[in-house]
C-alpha cells in the first residue's frame, strides 16, 4: 500500500479486522517522482525476492507498473494486473506514454482483468495494449446497473456528505449545481 493522501480513507484498517497483512510501500504515492518511484521499486523488488511469491497481483496504473517490472525482476511465475479505467483515452503524450508502457508490461503480464467487456474491448481492440488470450473480465460483484439506476444527485450528495463527516473535511463537501460538483 502506499502512501494515502491527506483526508482519504484507503480502506486498510477494514483489511487488517479480517486478518491481512498491510505492508506500506516507501516512496509509492500518486504521481510521478523520479526518486520516490525508484525508492519504491527497489524496495518491492526486495520485498519479492525474500517473500519469494508464486503469484503478484496488481492494481492500478503506476504501482501496478512498479509491481510488475519488480515481478519480472525477481522472476515470479504468475503475474496478473487488473485494470480499474485506464488513462489511453486521455489524449495528448499522457495517453501515448500509458499505451506505450502498458503494452510493454504487457509482455511480463501472466493475465490481465478487466472488469467489463467494454473495457475488455479497449485493451484487447481498441488500443491493442494486450492480445485477447491474455484477458478475462470479472465484473464488479454489485449490482452496477440497479446501483446506478437508483442514483441521483441529492443520493450521492449524502453519501459524499456522510464521508466527509467522518474524515471531519468540511472543506470537501461538493453540492450538485447545473449538472456538475461544485464546491460550497
Amino acid at each position: 500500500v502506499g502512501a494515502v493522501p491527506r483526508g482519504e480513507d484507503d480502506g486498510t484498517a477494514d483489511l487488517a479486522r479480517v486478518g491481512a497483512e498491510i505492508v506500506r510501500v516507501p516512496g509509492l504515492r500518486r504521481g510521478v517522482g523520479a526518486f520516490a518511484d525508484a525508492r519504491a521499486l527497489r524496495w518491492i523488488l526486495a520485498f519479492l525476492r525474500a517473500a519469494r511469491p508464486d503469484v503478484v497481483h496488481t492494481h492500478t496504473a503506476k504501482a501496478g507498473a512498479l509491481g510488475r517490472v519488480a515481478a519480472r525482476r525477481a522472476r515470479v511465475p504468475a503475474v496478473v494486473h487488473t485494470f480499474h479505467g485506464h488513462h489511453f483515452d486521455v489524449g495528448g503524450v499522457m495517453a501515448l506514454a500509458a499505451r506505450f508502457a502498458e503494452r510493454r508490461l504487457a509482455s511480463g503480464t501472466s493475465r490481465a482483468v478487466c472488469l467489463s467487456p467494454r473495457q475488455r474491448d479497449d485493451v484487447v481492440g481498441r488500443h491493442a495494449i494486450f492480445d485477447a488470450a491474455h484477458v478475462v473480465v470479472i465484473p464488479p460483484t454489485i449490482d452496477v446497473a440497479g446501483f446506478r439506476a437508483r442514483a441521483t444527485p441529492e443520493a450521492a450528495l449524502a453519501v459524499r456528505a456522510r464521508a466527509c463527516a467522518r474524515s471531519r473535511r468540511s472543506d470537501t463537501a461538493r453540492r450538485w449545481k447545473g449538472g456538475r460538483w461544485s464546491r460550497r
